[in-house]
């Protein structure tokens, strides 16, 4: 499934290393990008310098999903992201739970854009490592063409 995200509000709860791969992909598709986190990575933080991102240096609460089109929650606290997952539930909002496929009511797929060619990968929250080796042979092929 393809969504536009052109304008829309995105959450991110979470600031390291996976969110930023999650961010990076999703500013590919001019997101209005909000993440909810006391501490973000480097990377992050170069999105927020340059108005790509929004932050709010915190942790997670509830109403921060009101409003998004998709929500991705990726912390190091199991806890948290169960609790951003029912919340999401609640209000019908797609969300990919990072440490758990069941708790994702989409998964996360590997991207691979060239010009107005957009390809989605997934192995259904089920290989991470796989998804991103094909990723990247599809961009690589896409480049080649």
């Amino acid at each position: 499934m393809f969504i536009p995200l052109t304008d829309c509000k995105v959450v991110v709860v979470g600031g390291g290393r996976i969110a930023s791969r999650r961010i990076n992909t999703l500013n590919q598709f001019r997101a209005n990008i909000i993440v909810v986190s006391p501490h973000i990575t480097e990377e992050i933080m170069e999105f927020v310098k340059l108005g790509k991102v929004e932050w709010l240096e915190r942790e997670y609460r509830l109403g921060d999903v009101d409003g998004a089109k998709i929500v991705v929650t990726a912390t190091n606290n199991r806890e948290v992201n169960r609790q951003v997952g029912q919340d999401c539930s609640k209000l019908l909002i797609p969300v990919s739970v990072a440490d758990s496929k069941e708790e994702s009511t989409y998964y996360f797929p590997g991207v691979a854009c060239e010009d107005s060619i957009v390809v989605g990968v997934t192995t259904s929250g089920t290989n991470h490592h796989l998804a991103r080796r094909i990723t990247d042979k599809i961009k690589n092929l896409l480049k080649s063409m």
